[in-house]
């Protein structure tokens, strides 16, 4: 067993202020329903779009990761995505995860997902077997619960963010929750 220090990483991109209250609005709205007190809601300054969870990687490996991050954003521009609609993972009729999903920009943010693969790929990491799917993760359960009526009432949702960096994030787990906290900072800039 190695003794080398370890830090659960990934790497995302954050909704501006103004989309965070959009959605804080939004699940204003699902907290009436019969499923909201079996949710675990996602604080608001924990909202993200996850490109790739990384895992329990080695320290060490952060300025490499960073360099990737750097890498990326310097081949890709800035760009605004619109928040709308809603989901829920696997199924809405057998949920643990609910979300909000991305439209317009939402290929932008896929292509920034799909680009950070060749260099994770040298540096030893895996890639998911599914596809990336762009959703910015409201709540979780711990038993799969009905989530049709929120799915519907997220229905009409719509949100402007805007896209500028890449986030090389640590999740540092405790209890009551995880708390996030940013290592690294790469603008887009391409």
């Amino acid at each position: 067993m190695s003794s080398e220090s370890r830090a659960r990483l990934f790497v995302a991109v954050q909704p501006v202020p103004a989309a965070v209250r959009g959605v804080e609005d939004a699940v204003q709205a699902l907290r009436g329903l019969a499923c909201a007190s079996e949710l675990r809601w996602v604080p608001p300054e924990k909202l993200h779009f996850t490109l790739r969870f990384l895992g329990s990687v080695p320290v060490g490996l952060r300025g490499a990761l960073a360099g990737v991050c750097e890498e990326v954003a310097k081949r890709h521009a800035p760009f605004d995505l619109t928040l709308s609609g809603g989901g829920a993972f696997p199924s809405q009729r057998r949920a643990s995860v609910l979300w909000v999903g991305a439209t317009d920009g939402a290929d932008a943010l896929c292509a920034l997902a799909e680009a950070l693969g060749p260099g994770l790929d040298a540096l030893g990491f895996e890639r998911e077997a599914r596809a990336f799917k762009p959703h910015l993760t409201l709540a979780r359960s711990k038993r799969t619960l009905q989530l049709t009526a929120a799915v519907e009432t997220l229905a009409a949702f719509r949100a402007a963010t805007a896209v500028r960096a890449l986030l090389l994030v640590q999740s540092h787990l405790g209890k009551p929750a995880a708390r996030y906290e940013v290592l690294e900072q790469a603008d887009l800039r391409g």
